[in-house]
């Protein structure tokens, strides 16, 4: 049984799972300190009454983990009290528990290609599509982390446009300052609104992360406030609930008011190309036989998904063979069935599923 913690945008998510099932599941506001923590734990032993005591935890963050010591180096600027800090340790004296630590758009990935959309799959990419672009790889069973573990959750940051404007992160015409919703402001000429959440440069994964979010919240987080972008034409990876609220208030253009009419044609057409661009480039960069698809905004279904894949098909390789696109059903389970296999595998000293394959 495992205790899995999604430090998301604006919601710390936790649930206790056993194999495939959720026994119980719970959440708190983020306040962004570290308060945080504490209602976290408190969270989390209110959840472990019901269940009993886990035998692992894993937990997910919308930042750059470093491989081998799980201690986050970058990270949103709600979350930078976490920076450096050893949470596999918080964990042990919080649960009685070391914590296996990992990046929320790579647990959404591993959540998917395990148990998910994309089940027993070797070779994969996930990208979250919302108020950021964030990215994971899977390669030959293995999370791509690389040396300092920020191989593979940047793919927002790949330059789209050489003559685009200067991302926060530093780089000029990335996909994510092109095509996302905190920067859909500038699209619409509202530049008030063309502000990344928190820290640009925080869009590592998430996505992000993208919980990856975006994140997805980055992987999750991405999910979440996309999702909320279109139920309510209101997020991922920070606070999409508000801005997107605030901004149809304002009578600012959202994201699902882009996505659902004609009357933003032009934005659509070009963020969809975007978004394919990063795809395509993606696939040249790892060859995965499966693209993962997620964010709020793939509500909308094939009106997303299907431009994306024609795009990548039209501009992928000639010996390259296409990818398989896949929109997960239950996006909002990616990142705590990734946790679980990540934390069940290093509490039994094994490997994940597509690992041991």
């Amino acid at each position: 049984m495992e205790l899995c913690i999604d430090f998301g945008g604006t919601e710390i998510k936790l649930a206790v799972i056993d194999g495939h099932r959720v026994l119980a599941s719970g959440g708190i506001a983020v306040q962004g300190g570290p308060s945080d923590l504490a209602a976290a734990a408190v969270e989390a032993r209110r959840l472990l009454e019901q269940t009993g005591a886990p035998e692992a935890v894993g937990i997910a963050v919308p930042g750059v983990v470093e491989p081998g010591t799980g201690r986050m180096l970058h990270a949103n600027a709600k979350y930078d009290f976490l920076r450096d800090l050893d949470l596999s340790a918080w964990s042990l004296a919080e649960f009685g528990v070391p914590a296996a630590v990992e990046n929320d758009a790579r647990a959404a990935l591993i959540g998917e290609t395990s148990t998910g959309s994309a089940a027993g799959t070797r070779d994969a990419v996930l990208v979250t599509l919302g108020t950021g672009i964030g990215t994971a790889v899977l390669m030959g069973g293995m999370p791509l982390r690389g040396r300092t573990g920020h191989a593979g959750i940047l793919g927002g940051h790949l330059t789209v446009d050489l003559d685009g404007p200067v991302c926060p992160c530093g780089n000029i015409g990335c996909g994510e300052a092109l095509a996302s919703t905190w920067a859909l402001g500038a699209s619409t000429g509202d530049d008030s609104s063309a502000t990344p959440p928190e820290d640009g440069a925080a869009h590592a994964g998430g996505a992000s992360t993208s919980s990856a979010t975006q994140d997805q919240d980055s992987a999750t987080q991405d999910q979440d406030s996309a999702t909320q972008d279109q139920d309510s034409a209101t997020q991922p990876n920070d606070s999409a609930t508000r801005d997107q609220g605030s901004a149809t208030q304002a009578g600012r253009v959202t994201m699902a008011e882009v996505f659902a009419g004609e009357a933003h044609r032009e934005i659509r057409e070009r963020y969809l190309r975007v978004w394919g661009a990063v795809v395509t480039s993606l696939a040249h960069s790892y060859d995965p036989a499966v693209v993962i698809l997620s964010g709020g905004i793939l509500r909308a279904g094939d009106a997303v998904s299907a431009p994306i894949e024609a795009y990548v098909r039209a501009h992928l390789w000639p010996s390259l063979t296409p990818p398989r696109f896949v929109v997960p059903p239950e996006p909002e389970l990616s990142v705590a069935r990734g946790l679980s296999v990540l934390a069940r595998a290093g509490h039994l000293h094994t490997a994940t599923p597509q690992e041991e394959q």
